[in-house]
């Protein structure tokens, strides 16, 4: 007898049922990302058009806009990745159970080997920084929030001195009217 159900595979679907388009959809937006976080971190973003986005990600206006409402959406997606990057970071960190000024150099090597190897990660620390972006100082500001409890548990476990961190550095860092060490102004 026949089998009523058709068990032949659609050739429009992954093995997990999911449609082609949304597989290629996916990897078109993660493409204009890499492209644009290459680019920003060449040139910054003001230094970086939409048009250089799409050439360096072979993509077409449409598959842009469709994906990103702007060079900005595209850059606040960048920042987004950036804190996830960062939060996934000090949680590992913490995970170690190791000290806390431990964990903060586990944090800061890590972020430091992601920055320099993850295209993404690099483009979200520089955009943080720039004044330009409605909100990037947000993120930045997260960033060393999300620091600050490991930072004062060093303090208070006398691991971290910040006395001597400070001479170390010369005093540079502890004089804030120094413009040049302020950021976003304030």
């Amino acid at each position: 007898m026949n089998d009523p159900i058709d068990r032949t595979p659609d050739l429009h679907q992954e093995p997990t049922g999911r449609p082609l388009t949304q597989r290629r959809a996916k990897a078109t937006r993660e493409g204009i990302l890499e492209a644009a976080a290459i680019q920003f971190s060449r040139t910054g973003y003001a230094g970086t058009s939409i048009s250089d986005i799409q050439r360096i990600a072979n993509s077409t206006k449409g598959a842009m806009y469709f994906h990103f409402a702007s060079k900005e959406a595209i850059a606040h997606q960048l920042l987004y990745r950036w804190s996830e990057a960062v939060a996934e970071t000090i949680a590992k960190a913490e995970a170690t159970g190791q000290p806390a000024d431990r964990q903060i150099l586990i944090v800061y090597r890590e972020l430091a080997r992601r920055v320099e190897t993850e295209a993404i990660t690099r483009a979200g620390l520089v955009l943080s920084l720039d004044s330009t972006i409605t909100d990037a100082y947000i993120t930045y500001e997260d960033w060393t929030e999300a620091l600050t409890p490991l930072v004062i548990d060093a303090i208070r476990s006398g691991a971290l001195d910040c006395a001597e961190s400070l001479s170390r550095l010369g005093g540079r860092g502890a004089d804030s009217r120094n413009p040049a060490l302020r950021i976003y102004g304030r």
